[in-house]
């Protein structure tokens, strides 16, 4: 997997509102089913995500991985 540019990772936090640690207006439930459906990974549970972080460090976490 190709890691984003810089431009791109920027354009992406701002339009998810990740500035605050918040992803959009998920809850922590909503978030960990929408990235389990959409990449079948458990970003709270999985191998490599269980640590805790915002949402946004978790997503950063996925992108950069």
């Amino acid at each position: 997997m190709v890691r984003p540019d810089y431009r791109t990772l920027q354009s992406l936090e701002e339009l998810l509102e990740m500035k605050s640690g918040y992803v959009l207006d998920f809850s922590n439930r909503s978030f960990e089913t929408f990235v389990k459906e959409i990449t079948g990974i458990n970003i709270y549970n999985d191998k490599g995500y269980e640590e805790y972080a915002s949402k946004a460090n978790k997503l950063r976490q996925f992108i950069c991985f």
